[in-house]
């Protein structure tokens, strides 16, 4: 007898947690069906909600159902309420190249990433010797949050950046 009501107690335990959880997420609206969220290990595109679990589909097409107890615990990261998607890109320049060309290739950089429409801001810097090489990180910031377009600028602006460098003869390693 004791034992049962032990497990009584435990179970309940479990499911007062989860709907508490789900009325904290109800309360302090984290996210919402639709919007894409990251939780612990998790990514995905949120389902539902619901008195026990809130119910993630990751990119791979899995549904993850997680307890609303770790929902109302954990720090949530809301991807759809970003307002820009950042990239950073590491690129690598001879060491031999000459100093003119080196301060060319940066500014041909910040031409061309900064000049798109969809560029919020851009940072180009050489920032560290890295063996034979010279380090330029390149950090991009896109306007919006539809990665397919940003995919599809970056490429474009990827292809611009690579067809300016080669026609001045500068090349990365």
């Amino acid at each position: 007898m004791l034992f049962r009501s032990l497990a009584v107690g435990l179970a309940a335990q479990d499911t007062l947690a989860n709907f508490f959880g789900a009325i904290a997420v109800l309360m302090d609206k984290p996210f919402g069906v639709g919007d894409q969220i990251k939780v612990e290990s998790n990514e995905g595109m949120v389902e539902a909600v619901g008195l026990r679990s809130t119910r993630i589909r990751s990119s791979e097409g899995h549904l993850i159902a997680v307890p609303n107890k770790t929902m109302g615990n954990a720090s949530i990261t809301n991807v759809t309420r970003r307002h820009s998607i950042k990239t950073t890109m590491n690129l690598a320049l001879p060491q031999a190249l000459s100093n003119e060309k080196v301060r060319r290739a940066l500014a041909i950089l910040r031409e061309v990433y900064g000049g798109h429409p969809m560029t919020e801001e851009v940072w180009v810097s050489f920032n560290q010797f890295a063996g034979a090489n010279l380090n330029v990180t390149l950090v991009h910031w896109w306007k919006g949050i539809d990665q397919q377009q940003q995919l599809a600028g970056m490429e474009e602006m990827n292809l611009a950046a690579k067809e300016r460098l080669n026609s001045e003869g500068i090349s990365f390693v």
